[in-house]
Parts: structure tokens; sequence; C-alpha cells
């Protein structure tokens, strides 16, 4: 079974959590416990919480990179432990922390399939805000990039290096986008994808709530469990949770 099988019950995507436990190799307790829940076709989910509570193995878990130790994730109704590791790759957009940039052209850093679509390439340049500088190089879009191992290279601020997996994910154009904290201007990263993402389903992991606010949805996790969820507007509301904690220790830099 693949991608195609999915997108053929619906598109864009529904996901669903159906009791999902996870536990790595030679841990004595399990990092997610007994996980239920759904993210509806289109919907912007904010996953929150401290380091370790498992917010980034549900989105290992959720592209497949690793297999549940119990209990099933369907996307469209279909288990995804039904596919091909590859074609559930398919399915999703991805911008994670870990900055992968490769040795050749800007260009083939954000198309991969050699089949370039070029006015789709113009606009996710252009929705990422590199457009501007890439225009600027003598080389423009065929700039190569890394400077230590190419002569002539040209190498990425941690801004534009952002930016440019930004427009990666954008192009690749998957059903559901998965976003693991960018590093840099990191509500605006949030902010803009809401805008442009349109039916695109889409996960978001934050440490910084002010990125969060653009969901239409948070869950906030404690010890490999969802202890609350909603909007941001409510969550604040609820005093003395753990998320009026995290965002208490956090406003006086957003106010």
């Amino acid at each position: 079974m693949g991608a195609a099988d999915v997108l053929k019950k619906g598109d864009p995507c529904e996901v669903e959590f159906d009791r999902i436990s996870y536990r790595y190799p030679n841990n004595e307790k399990d990092t997610l416990k007994e996980l239920s829940f759904k993210i509806k076709a289109g919907e912007k989910i904010g996953l929150v919480g401290m380091n370790g509570a498992g917010k980034s193995t549900l989105i290992k878990l959720l592209c497949g990179l690793i297999r549940p130790t119990s209990g099933y994730i369907r996307i469209n109704g279909v288990d995804i432990t039904s596919m091909e590791r590859t074609e559930c790759y398919k399915l999703f957009s991805t911008v994670f922390q870990d900055l992968h940039i490769f040795p050749v052209s800007i260009k083939d850093n954000i198309v991969w399939d050699g089949q370039v679509d070029e006015a789709c390439f113009a606009q996710c340049l252009e929705q990422a805000d590199l457009d501007e500088w890439v225009s600027s190089l003598k080389e423009k879009e065929n700039t190569k990039l890394v400077q230590e191992l190419e002569e002539g290279a040209v190498n990425l601020s941690g801004g534009q290096s952002q930016k440019l997996l930004l427009a990666r994910a954008l192009y690749k154009n998957a059903p559901i986008l998965l976003l693991d904290e960018p590093t840099v201007a990191e509500s605006e990263v949030f902010k803009k994808c809401r805008k442009i993402t349109g039916s695109t389903s889409a996960v978001y992991i934050s440490h910084r709530l002010s990125a969060c606010r653009f969901s239409d949805r948070i869950l906030v996790f404690d010890d490999g469990h969802i202890i609350q969820e909603g909007h941001h507007d409510e969550l604040v509301q609820q005093k003395g949770t753990v998320y009026d904690q995290l965002w208490q220790a956090q406003a006086q830099y957003y106010t």
C-alpha cells in the first residue's frame, strides 16, 4: 500500500493516534503511554511541553521513522504500518531542527526530482522570503552552497538555512507538514506557514509558546501523556496548569 491509496480516501489528511505507546530499546519505561487523539483534515496543531515529554518521539512515529510499541496510527483511516516507509515519507513535508544543507545549488537543495516546476519554485522562494537574496547572487538559484566543499560557493546564515528548508518543504507540497522547533524567527515561521499552507494538515513543536498562538489547537505533553488541549487563549486562562506555568515563565519576552 502506498501514499496514493491514503490520498484516495480524502485530501487533505486526517490523522488518528489510537492508544499509541512507545518504548525506546533498553529503556525501562514507555516514552509515550496509551496516547489517543485526532488531527482533523487541514488542522494546525501545536505540541508543547518540557524536554523529554515525548513530543519529538510523536513526530518520529507519525512520519514512520520509528514504529509504535503498541497501538495504531492511521492517516485517512489507513494504518501506516501497512505502508512501505518510502511511501509513508511521501505524505510529509518536514522542517526539523537538524539542518541538512547539501553542497549543490540552491535550486537542487530545494528540488530533488529533477523535474523543476519553475513557477512553483519561484513561488516557494518568495513564500520563504528567499527570493530577493537569491536574485542578488551572481548565479542566482544556481549558486552552489557549502563554501568549505565547493570553490565559489556561499554559506547560509542560520536564518537563511531555515528559510531554505521551509522552501524545500513548501515545494514538496505534501499533505502533512511537520515543523520541529525551527530555531530562527520561530513565531514568524509558524505564522507564515499558517498563512500559506491552506488545507495542509500541520504539526508544530515549539518551546516558544508565542509561536503556538497561530495553531488551531495546542496539545500539552507531560511524561508521555496529553494533559491539556485547547487554543492558546483558552489555556492561558487555566491558572496553575503546566501551560500557564510555561507561559508565565516566557511572558516577559512577549510583553
